[in-house]
């Protein structure tokens, strides 16, 4: 059995010319030549005849030249540029000897059956070509596969639903002064109550467990649990209306009266509002305003959501967080039998650092500062002026998933491994359902690679231990087992940045530092990261700063080739030996902070070819 074999050899046009004048020097071999136009395929092909035996390569062929001429896609514009790309392949044409012997003269196969091999050879080495850098990457995204820590089983699909109100309904709570009213979860498992002050209160079913030491004894009672959580409406000694009443005798008496409603607006706002004083008085919002037709739902996971109309995930939640537990109650009761059985409810728990490697890693890590505050924020905070660059979907609402999943696929093509998303405390517009939902698409869309973590900015609370721990154990009870949730490689905490002001003198650093710590102990639960701190392990770079009220940018915009420099320069810094500072963060000022101009995602401004402008591109190339 004999192959032919012709290789391509990655070189220059001049290199190319050399190598055709080596291999003429082969005793056996023909040269056969295809040209044509200036912009045309110009192949060479040396063949030689090697015997080979049965899957066993007798000789080493030696390498035959093949040069290829095409344009330029990368070429500067307006110019007319040819340069040479040669690519490796190997192309194997078998015959039959004569009698043993080699037999070198011309395949009887027809022309056009040879060049038709030819063409598959060649585009099958192309595509195996274009797949390797693929499949490389895939590889060195891979977590490590000792001691990697498993997320747990999460369901991505919705909960069943129980609708409570529909877009344009609302409920008369003041005139449920007997008794409240109560909607039950499609399973039966939990119960939403509203009473005439507007409080809207969860509870679970009672479980009785006959045997203590298996949850498979466990019996749903119909009995209802305490209340697992509440969301406060008017206070007792809140603002009444007060109105006058004339009885037959001619006795007045002042009668308190309110009109406390709970709505749910066309406009998609969740509201309780007591609208019997003048214009009324909102107690609370869900901040969902501009989402046509959405409606309000209670669902079998213990949760109050607001779902957009058009693609079914929520725009607002609250409710049982979403980790559920059972946990034992302090009284034990007896049965009639005699037998002793423990009451338990369905309640919430904080997690705890699951033993392993966490999925962020290894260092440096790529991260970029992400606002979902979105559409109030397009403008300044007095409302004058609007942003200086706006991106190619407008001013966008950071609830809607379709912008989740085009952030997401933007983040993705940019190389960034971590989305550090502010966080301005819990109900606010930054918390529960933007960032579950964009840990949803990023799981589902990116296959893990997209993680995300909190931005603690500045709040009420945060300048006591007491109040950063109740924040944080918020955090891990909404967030931290999500598996698109930031965990350190080295042992698997989850990641938290915090907003901190830094002095001339750093007193500010020190003193959030030491706060920070204190909070942390005595578990030392949370990887906590200060965005402005001496030798904190991370390099930032930032496109520019242009604010919405100034004319003129603090800081100019970077051109394309700046910066490419800039982010070349900040990927060359490892977490290694040869690195003194130790750099664990490659940090990015910012995705979409557009007020103060420092957005780069994709707009009309600097766009590109590839739609995701130049910004975006360099950090996808370096």
């Amino acid at each position: 059995m004999t192959n032919r074999v012709a290789k391509r050899s990655k070189k220059r046009s001049s290199a190319s010319n050399n190598n055709n004048n080596n291999s003429s020097a082969s005793s056996s071999s023909s040269i056969v030549t295809a040209t044509g136009g200036p912009d045309s395929v110009q192949y060479e092909f040396e063949w030689e005849a090697i015997e080979v035996g049965f899957l066993t390569r007798q000789k080493k062929e030696e390498p035959v030249v093949v040069t290829l001429a095409c344009s330029d896609d990368n070429a500067e514009e307006n110019e007319h540029v040819h340069t040479i790309h040669e690519y490796e392949y190997e192309y194997e044409h078998e015959h039959e000897h004569d009698q043993g012997s080699m037999n070198t003269s011309t395949p009887t196969k027809s022309s056009g059956d040879v060049l038709l091999r030819k063409v598959l050879s060649i585009c099958i080495v192309i595509l195996v070509i274009l797949l390797i850098p693929v499949v490389t990457l895939l590889l060195m995204r891979r977590p490590p596969d000792n001691n990697v820590w498993t997320p747990p089983d999460y369901d991505f699909e919705f909960a069943p639903r129980t609708l409570v109100l529909n877009s344009g309904e609302s409920i008369i709570a003041s005139d449920l002064k007997k008794s409240p009213m109560n909607f039950v979860s499609p399973s039966g498992l939990y119960q939403l109550s509203l009473n005439q002050n507007g409080d809207l209160t969860i509870r679970s079913r009672k479980i009785i467990n006959l045997n203590t030491t298996t949850s498979d004894a466990n019996i749903v009672t119909s009995n209802w649990s305490d209340i697992l959580w509440q969301k406060d409406g008017f206070p007792d000694n809140g603002v009444y209306t007060t109105t006058t009443s004339v009885d037959g005798n001619g006795d007045t008496t002042e009668i308190k009266k309110r009109n406390i409603k709970l709505s749910m607006q066309v406009d998609g706002n969740f509201v309780l509002r007591d609208t019997s004083a003048g214009e009324g008085i909102t107690i609370w919002k869900s901040l969902t305003r501009q989402n046509p037709n959405a409606y309000f739902v209670f669902d079998d996971s213990g949760q109050i959501k607001v779902i957009d109309a058009t693609t079914g995930y929520p725009l607002y939640l609250d409710g049982i967080p979403t980790k559920l537990s059972v946990q034992s109650n302090t009284n034990d009761d007896d049965d009639d039998d005699g037998k002793s059985t423990k009451n338990t409810d369905i309640a919430t728990t904080t997690t705890s650092n699951i033993a392993g490697r966490g999925n962020l890693g290894p260092y440096p890590v790529r991260g970029i500062f992400y606002y979902p505050w979105f559409p109030t924020t397009w403008r300044s905070s007095d409302g004058n002026h609007l942003a200086h660059y706006i991106p190619k979907l407008g001013q966008y609402d950071s609830s809607h998933y379709d912008t989740i999943v085009n952030h997401v696929e933007q983040l993705d093509y940019g190389k960034i491994q971590l989305g550090i998303s502010s966080w301005w405390g819990p109900d606010t517009k930054s918390d529960k359902a933007r960032l579950l939902l964009m840990m949803d698409a990023s799981w589902q869309k990116t296959e893990g690679r997209l993680k995300w973590c909190i931005y603690f900015e500045p709040q009420q609370g945060d300048d006591t231990v007491e109040g950063i721990r109740s924040k944080l154990k918020y955090l891990q009870e909404w967030f931290v087992d999500h598996p698109s949730y930031g965990r350190t490689i080295e042992d698997n905490k989850p990641v938290v940045f915090v907003y901190n002001k830094n002095s001339k003198d750093g007193t500010d650093c020190q003193k959030t530092s030491k706060l920070w710590s204190e909070a942390n102990a005595p578990n030392n639960e949370w990887h906590i990261v200060l965005k402005l701190f001496n030798n904190a392990g991370f390099v930032n770079i930032s496109p520019g700063f242009f604010h919405a009220k100034e004319e003129v940018p603090r800081l100019e915009r970077l051109t394309s080739t700046e910066w490419t420099e800039s982010v070349q320069k900040m990927s060359s810094l490892r977490d290694d030996d040869s690195n003194s500072d130790n750099i664990k963060w490659h940090l990015i000022t910012s995705f979409n902070e557009a007020v103060e101009g420092t957005i780069i995602e994709a707009t009309d401004e600097w766009d590109t070819k590839s739609g995701m402008g130049y910004f975006l591109d360099a950090l996808h190339n370096n």
